[in-house]
């Protein structure tokens, strides 16, 4: 992909390197993306459930956990991608900037920034639109490329991505996207090793 997947590269790199392989839920027509968000041993665990199509193929492993790459029975590449605030400057400011309409002016500017697209142009190639939650998501159409930017909750921010070959994307295509979108739900809870399991281990060496 172009402007989008270097996007995607540069939120990814930092929560790439602290996470673990993503599991399938079997019987689901869901992907989980598991991340150990503080490290392996320590932190917060989060499970985050990807609705896609029953057609789409996914790979049995991902290269990154905090990301997944499907295709779809066109061949369609899409990608999916859970970043954290903690993590990612940009992450947070989406997080913010989506909580609600009267940002929508400093949410323009800065994917105008991002994607280096002239402001006056911004109506072109951006549109909200309501996630269902009280919150918005923020749709990118390149022509041929897609996205769909969600705040998941305060601290996690979800993406689809497409891009075809095509001079644009499939209406259809989009409105999976944007469905699926609004559907995915995020689920955390800590992790880590005890303290007392520690001394026990010390204790016994």
């Amino acid at each position: 992909m172009k402007k989008a997947l270097s996007l995607i590269i540069i939120l990814c790199v930092v929560v790439s390197m602290l996470t673990v392989p993503a599991n399938a839920k079997s019987g689901s027509k869901t992907k989980t993306i598991t991340m150990y968000l503080n490290g392996e041993i320590r932190g917060i665990q989060v499970n985050c459930d990807v609705p896609y199509y029953s057609k789409w193929k996914a790979p049995n492993e991902t290269v990154a956990s905090n990301y997944m790459e499907f295709t779809t029975s066109k061949d369609e590449p899409v990608i999916a991608v859970v970043l954290d605030t903690e993590y990612e400057d940009e992450a947070n400011v989406l997080c913010k900037y989506l909580t609600k309409k009267k940002y929508k002016k400093q949410l323009l500017d800065y994917m105008c920034e991002r994607f280096s697209i002239d402001r006056n142009d911004a109506d072109k190639y951006f549109k909200l639109k309501k996630d269902g939650n009280g919150k918005y998501m923020i749709i990118t159409d390149m022509g041929n490329e897609y996205g769909v930017f969600r705040a998941i909750d305060d601290s996690h921010l979800f993406m689809y991505f497409t891009e075809t070959d095509n001079e644009s994307v499939s209406s259809s295509l989009k409105k999976k996207l944007v469905s699926y979108t609004k559907q995915v739900t995020i689920e955390t809870k800590a992790v880590g090793v005890n303290e007392s399991d520690l001394g026990s281990d010390n204790e016994g060496e």
